[in-house]
């Protein structure tokens, strides 16, 4: 999967108190290399490899699915 990825980050001032009543995925990541940005995640039970061109705001991402 070839997507555009866009950054972007907020900052809370503090957290809803039902946190257990909405949507969540169960993540786990871990990073080959940071120049270029190459990254294995566990989302779930699903196991991808990403990789990330060059750029801050704004670069492509390559999603590529992977097995256990």
């Amino acid at each position: 999967m070839n997507s555009v990825e866009i950054e972007k980050k907020y900052l809370l001032r503090h957290l809803p108190g039902d946190l257990e009543n909405y949507p969540c995925h169960e993540i786990e990541q871990a990073y080959l290399c940071t120049d270029p940005v190459v990254r294995v995640r566990k989302e779930d039970e699903t196991y991808y490899l990403t990789y990330k061109g060059k750029g801050m705001l704004m670069r492509e991402e390559y999603k590529l699915p992977i097995n256990r």
